[in-house]
């Protein structure tokens, strides 16, 4: 604490007091003026250069004076300056400067003389005791201030043969109890000439920072909704004001501290601040960004492995916005993506993409060694063997291997079947003219909806999203009848035009046959599986064994469903009424006798029902049988790196335990000890967990390890799970990240800034991140950058 005394000011008008008493560094100009009006000027980080006042002699004179206690003088400047910012023991020091020669031999200052050594064992730091690096000698830091007629609070004491005997006794006297009850005294408030002063200055501090504290969770609120901030005008009570001060109103009244403070300070205009600008909440909003991110790549240097996922799309400004996400371990167990950044026009060149990552993780300090694994999708640039993406970052890491993303692999394995046959590609298109002949018109829309039962209605396709393919399916297996029932009413409506009665007539005939309804009725079983497969493959907790497991699944279903034609046929007939193939229906071509057949032997003929099973049934389930396995042998490739390591659940021999966990030992030889070490955990780990019913994932088997608190008990074990679990299989958080960018820069906001976009969109993406952190440092940190005049 520093408190200037006897200053002599050059106008008798002027009187300046300069407090550094309190934990920051506070000023407190009082100026008179004709308006007998006081300014007082809160800044937590004064600039000299805007304050009018005294200069203050601790910032002429060497400041580094005051850190040896010799040059130590009991003036009220010395005393302040110390009390404030405190003194160093030297405890650290050389002592060898310290030699006194006794009779029989040299003795020297030791750090055992800067603890005192309790009857009852304890042994307690003597603060109070500071060693001269000039002088060589112990000074008794209260009494080198205060004054004492001691040699520790005068000349210094270097008796080294007796330092614990004399320390001891002067700890115990009066006047060195007295000599540290005052300097106590002068670091607290009470002590201090100017306490009104400095409660008044702490009050003010307390104000703005409760002002802050409801703005922050103002930007909270809006920044994770994706809502925008500012309106046409910045004033209170006014329409269009913006969703900031719109919020700030609907929390004024029930808050009756921001009420207040609005009513006195929210429509002052400039020169008056009250925080509640938008130069404010836009840095307030660059602050927090930067302390969420710091807050993850905390939570990533704790997990230490992770997965890269990258992915671009072009925005509403069409500029080719890159994301970078990470997937990495919590320390509670569970795994976490999380997203970064937004990086425009980096290029579509793998090189390009390269050097734009590398450079991003180099300037965060995130070690490419560290990473385990990265997902992109399956565009040859990122996903080329050999100059594509992943084969750039695998040249810095070769463990960082690239699995493609699982979601995107099963879409894909969709396309292939829906194009692999005419009939196939016919269906959707139907379901995309049938769409589009209803919503294209009210009038249309309006009596399809007098047929449909609540909530059925038809679904437009997507050429991304496989799910609305499935939407369209199933509302159309779900209210076919309905449907039909809507276009005989337009086809037989009088004022109805004529085009779009032959359009709805066309629909009619396309839909009322066997073909269709088939076509309806397998690809409502096939997409209901896919639909429910690729949710689950959307999932943060989702691993390679689990995709493996998704994957099999489904290729044991269109192996069951292959010789199920029968049951299909049987629901389709239900649901058109028809009975017949269009190809039985149709007149039999002759097909001319050859000169060697003869006329009575009988021609055999394909039915109907044995051309759709051969050229369109089969067709299907068998592409989408061969696709799948072929996207499932990259994880299994993968996979099989950590051998038995997923399934230690299912308890495997020890055989097998041995056999897989030597290889992964070998492969993995800078993370794990050695083999022998991770074989030994495995197999009893294996027995612990054999009992417990709950323990079925990889998932579950590293929560047991974490809840358990078994790390040290298997450290190999432990770490090649984190490993496992950090692998991405799917991008689907760069997705969650494009439709984030799709709300917040809209239409409407398309000259956004790229800073202010990261900025909103990782409180949108990380909502539930930013939800649990209160940002006192936020606001802390802010109220040392900026300095605000109030008027009392």
């Amino acid at each position: 604490m520093s408190c200037v005394e006897d200053n002599k000011l050059e106008s008798s008008n002027d009187i300046t007091i300069t407090n550094n008493c309190s934990t920051t560094s506070t000023s407190i100009q009082c100026t008179a003026s004709s308006s007998d009006q006081s300014v007082v000027d809160i800044n937590e980080e004064s600039e000299k250069s805007e304050l009018n006042v005294i200069p203050n002699p601790l910032t002429q004179n060497n400041t580094n004076n005051f850190k040896d206690p010799a040059d130590w003088t009991n003036s009220n400047i010395c005393r302040n300056y110390i009390a404030k910012f405190g003194y160093d023991q030297n405890i650290d020091a050389d002592f060898t400067s310290s030699k006194r020669t006794y009779s029989d031999y040299d003795r020297y200052c030791s750090k055992s003389i800067f603890t005192k050594n309790r009857k009852n064992g304890e042994n307690v730091s003597r603060k109070w005791l500071v060693y001269s690096i000039s002088k060589f000698v112990l000074f008794c830091a209260p009494c080198k201030l205060f004054g004492c007629s001691t040699q520790l609070g005068d000349a210094g004491f270097n008796d080294w043969k007796n330092g614990h005997l004399v320390i001891s006794r002067h700890e115990n006297s009066l006047a060195h109890k007295n000599n540290t009850l005052s300097f106590i005294t002068l670091q607290s408030d009470v002590g201090r000439i100017d306490t009104q002063l400095a409660t008044q200055v702490t009050d003010e501090i307390n104000y703005w920072k409760a002002v802050l504290h409801r703005v922050v969770e103002v930007i909270k609120f809006l920044g994770a909704k994706g809502l925008s901030f500012r309106g046409d005008n910045e004033q209170f009570n006014k329409i269009n004001n913006g969703n900031f001060l719109g919020t700030l109103e609907l929390l004024a009244k029930f808050d009756p501290f921001i009420a207040q403070h609005i009513e006195k300070y929210g429509n002052r205009g400039k020169g008056t601040p009250s925080y509640l600008s938008s130069t404010i909440y836009e840095e307030l909003l660059l602050l927090m960004k930067n302390d969420i991110i710091k807050i993850i790549l905390k939570e990533l240097k704790a997990a230490k492995y992770y997965s890269l996922i990258v992915d671009s799309t072009p925005d509403i400004a069409n500029v080719d916005q890159l994301v970078i996400a990470l997937r990495y371990v919590l320390p509670s167990g569970v795994p976490a993506e999380r997203f970064l950044i937004f990086i425009p026009n980096s290029g579509h060149k793998s090189k390009e993409m390269s050097n734009v990552v590398m450079d991003f993780l180099n300037s965060h300090n995130i070690p490419i060694e560290n990473c385990r694994g990265q997902s992109y999708d399956n565009a040859r640039n990122m996903s080329g063997q050999y100059s594509g993406l992943q084969s750039r970052i695998k040249s810095f890491n070769s463990f960082a291997e690239y699995v493609p993303c699982s979601a995107h692999s099963l879409n894909l394995v969709g396309t292939c079947a829906a194009e692999s046959c005419n009939s196939a590609t016919s269906f959707f298109m139907l379901l995309q003219e049938l769409y589009n002949f209803f919503s294209s018109s009210t009038a249309r829309w309006d009596i399809l909806k007098t047929y449909l039962k609540k909530n059925l209605s038809v679904k437009n396709l997507s050429v991304t999203r496989w799910s609305a393919r499935f939407d369209s399916c199933h509302a159309l297996f779900n209210s076919y009848a309905f449907i039909i029932e809507a276009l005989h009413s337009i086809v037989d409506n009088q004022k109805e035009k004529a085009v779009y009665k032959v359009e709805a007539n066309g629909l009619l005939a396309r839909l009322k046959t066997l073909e269709t309804g088939l076509m309806i009725c397998i690809w409502n079983s096939i997409l209901n599986s896919f639909n429910a497969t690729n949710k689950k493959l959307q999932s943060t907790d989702i691993d390679l064994h689990t995709v493996l497991e998704l994957y099999n699944g489904l290729e044991n279903y269109l192996v069951q469903i292959r010789d199920d034609f029968d049951v299909f046929e049987n629901k389709a007939v239900e649901i058109t009424g028809c009975s017949e193939y269009t190809n039985d229906s149709k007149r039999k071509k002759k097909r001319k006798a050859m000169a060697d057949e003869s006329r009575s032997q009988p021609l055999t003929e394909i039915t109907g029902k044995i051309d759709f099973i051969r050229n369109v049934y089969y067709v299907i389930i068998d592409t989408l049988k061969c696709q799948l396995s072929s996207r499932r042998q990259a994880y299994e490739k993968i996979s099989d790196i950590y051998g038995c390591i997923p399934t230690l659940y299912k308890t495997p021999s020890s055989i097998v335990i041995r056999n897989t966990c030597g290889t992964l030992a070998k492969y993995f030889i800078d993370d794990v000890e050695n083999s022998s070490l991770l074989i030994d955990e495995c197999i009893l780990f294996s027995k612990l967990i054999s009992t417990d019913k709950n323990v079925k994932s990889v998932l579950s088997m590293y929560k047991y390890i974490k809840t358990k608190e078994l790390e040290c008990m298997f450290p190999n074990l432990e770490i090649v799970m984190r490993m496992y679990l950090s692998t991405a299989v799917s991008n689907c958080s760069g997705e969650r990240a494009f439709s984030v960018l799709k709300r917040v820069k809209s239409y409407l906001r398309s000259t956004m800034k790229e800073e202010r976009l990261n900025a909103l969109a990782i409180f949108s993406v990380e909502a539930e991140l930013v939800e649990k952190l209160d940002f006192n440092d936020t606001i802390n940190t802010f109220a040392h950058q900026k300095a605000r005049k109030r008027k009392v």
